[in-house]
């Protein structure tokens, strides 16, 4: 079989798709699966405004990720049961409406909605000084949009 791969953002190429869907009847095939799916969608509205979201679907197992935040897993379904975390924060935050040093460090929190995210991975710990640098909790790394997402 002949590996294909579809670039669905790309920054060195300038490629991007706001909604884009691919699916079983696509000249690509899924070992072990027939209903499966790929769907881009862009969201419009509020401080979700521009969020990106892929949602991959093989059959009982639905992931939607968010690339505009990090590749965070916003959310899943597993046939009919829900996969995600209730936040008080009620939908995806565009990463330009996170202020990571508002509440003395602690701006992280303002977005946090998904229910898998990348964090961290330049410090641990509570917000505060470490030898005379700002540290926010959790880091840039879940506000960062992806560069590079393709399909495989």
């Amino acid at each position: 079989m002949v590996e294909r791969t579809i670039l669905l953002t790309d920054f060195d190429t300038s490629t991007h798709f706001d909604e884009y869907s691919l699916g079983e009847s696509a000249e690509l095939s899924l070992s072990g699966s027939h209903d499966w799916s790929v769907r881009v969608r862009t969201l419009h509205g509020g401080e979700s405004q521009g969020v990106s979201v892929i949602d991959v679907c093989n059959g009982p197992l639905t992931l939607s990720v968010l690339p505009t935040r990090g590749m965070s897993l916003w959310k899943g379904r597993y046939h009919e049961l829900p996969l995600e975390w209730k936040s008080p924060v009620p939908r995806p935050v565009h990463p330009a409406f996170v202020n990571l040093h508002d509440r003395n460090g602690l701006g992280w929190l303002n977005g946090f909605n998904e229910l898998l995210v990348r964090c961290g991975l330049g410090f641990n710990g509570p917000p505060g000084n470490d030898e005379g640098t700002v540290v926010t909790l959790h880091g840039r790394i879940g506000n960062l949009p992806a560069h590079s997402v393709s399909l495989t």
